[in-house]
């Protein structure tokens, strides 16, 4: 099975507080998967060991098959992003905009956006049925 997400034996603690406690998880290649929970359960917290803006203390995270530690912060934005719930924007960006700005770390230095870019950024709004907003 080829896997997106692989998490084994994650631990993380707050001072004395243990936030998550081996925490174990595979997520399937094209595959959805949400996390769920009451508030202060570490939803976020794992979130963010997810995609490598938490360390964890102990366990290992893996996306497409490669640790987390063997990813150039460019090369881990390229295969994962996150979109949280509420972001503050100063500026009035549409949605599409807003999806295009997922492209960038393909861009290269002070580069702008090209057909194929607009293309990939189309078919994601399209694959996740956002495209009429």
């Amino acid at each position: 099975m080829n896997l997106a997400v692989r998490i084994g034996g994650l631990n993380l603690y707050f001072g004395e507080n243990h936030v998550l406690r081996d925490i174990s998880l595979d997520v399937p290649a094209g595959h959805f998967f949400a996390i769920i929970g009451p508030n202060g359960s570490g939803k976020t917290t794992l979130l963010r060991t997810m995609v490598g803006l938490q360390q964890a203390d102990s366990g290992t995270v893996s996306i497409g098959g490669r640790l987390l530690s063997h990813y150039s912060r460019r090369e881990l934005a390229r295969q994962v992003a996150v979109v949280p719930q509420y972001l503050p924007v100063d500026f009035p960006f549409t949605v599409a905009e807003t999806v295009l700005m997922g492209r960038t770390p393909h861009l290269g230095l002070a580069a702008l956006e090209k057909k194929n870019d607009f293309v990939q950024a189309e078919q994601a709004m399209a694959y996740t049925d956002v495209t009429h907003l």
